[in-house]
Protein backbone atom coordinates (compact mmCIF):
# COMPACT_ATOMS: atom_id res chain seq x y z
CA UNK A 1 0.00 0.00 0.00
CA UNK A 2 1.38 3.40 -0.95
CA UNK A 3 2.04 5.85 1.87
CA UNK A 4 -0.48 8.39 0.53
CA UNK A 5 -3.14 5.69 0.30
CA UNK A 6 -2.69 4.90 3.99
CA UNK A 7 -2.98 8.60 4.89
CA UNK A 8 -6.18 8.83 2.85
CA UNK A 9 -7.58 5.75 4.57
CA UNK A 10 -6.79 7.22 7.99
CA UNK A 11 -8.46 10.53 7.06
CA UNK A 12 -11.53 8.67 5.79
CA UNK A 13 -11.73 6.55 8.93
CA UNK A 14 -11.47 9.64 11.16
CA UNK A 15 -14.30 11.28 9.19
CA UNK A 16 -16.45 8.15 9.45
CA UNK A 17 -15.78 7.93 13.18
CA UNK A 18 -16.87 11.57 13.69
CA UNK A 19 -20.03 10.92 11.71
CA UNK A 20 -20.76 7.80 13.74
CA UNK A 21 -20.27 9.76 16.97
CA UNK A 22 -22.77 12.33 15.72
CA UNK A 23 -25.25 9.63 14.71
CA UNK A 24 -24.98 7.92 18.10
CA UNK A 25 -25.51 11.26 19.87
CA UNK A 26 -28.58 11.91 17.72
CA UNK A 27 -29.87 8.43 18.54
CA UNK A 28 -29.53 9.16 22.25
CA UNK A 29 -31.23 12.57 21.95
CA UNK A 30 -34.11 11.13 19.94
CA UNK A 31 -34.67 7.89 21.84
CA UNK A 32 -33.11 8.35 25.26
CA UNK A 33 -31.38 5.00 24.74
CA UNK A 34 -27.67 4.52 25.23
CA UNK A 35 -25.67 2.63 22.62
CA UNK A 36 -24.95 -0.09 25.16
CA UNK A 37 -28.64 -0.71 25.83
CA UNK A 38 -29.71 -1.43 22.26
CA UNK A 39 -28.70 -3.82 19.52
CA UNK A 40 -26.85 -2.82 16.41
CA UNK A 41 -29.88 -3.89 14.40
CA UNK A 42 -32.20 -1.58 16.38
CA UNK A 43 -29.72 1.26 15.90
CA UNK A 44 -29.47 0.64 12.15
CA UNK A 45 -33.25 0.42 11.80
CA UNK A 46 -33.64 3.73 13.64
CA UNK A 47 -30.92 5.29 11.48
CA UNK A 48 -32.63 4.15 8.28
CA UNK A 49 -35.97 5.47 9.57
CA UNK A 50 -34.35 8.90 9.98
CA UNK A 51 -33.37 8.88 6.30
CA UNK A 52 -36.96 8.13 5.28
CA UNK A 53 -38.81 10.38 7.71
CA UNK A 54 -36.53 12.58 9.82
CA UNK A 55 -37.77 13.96 13.10
CA UNK A 56 -37.94 17.67 13.86
CA UNK A 57 -34.60 17.57 15.69
CA UNK A 58 -32.76 16.06 12.73
CA UNK A 59 -34.40 18.48 10.30
CA UNK A 60 -33.54 21.47 12.50
CA UNK A 61 -29.90 20.34 12.75
CA UNK A 62 -29.64 19.98 8.99
CA UNK A 63 -31.11 23.45 8.49
CA UNK A 64 -28.50 24.87 10.87
CA UNK A 65 -25.77 23.17 8.84
CA UNK A 66 -27.08 24.76 5.68
CA UNK A 67 -27.68 21.47 3.88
Amino acid sequence: MAKHDKKDMVKRHVKLHRNLDELIACFYIETGLLAGTTTLMEFMEWSHKMTVKPTCATVEEENELGS
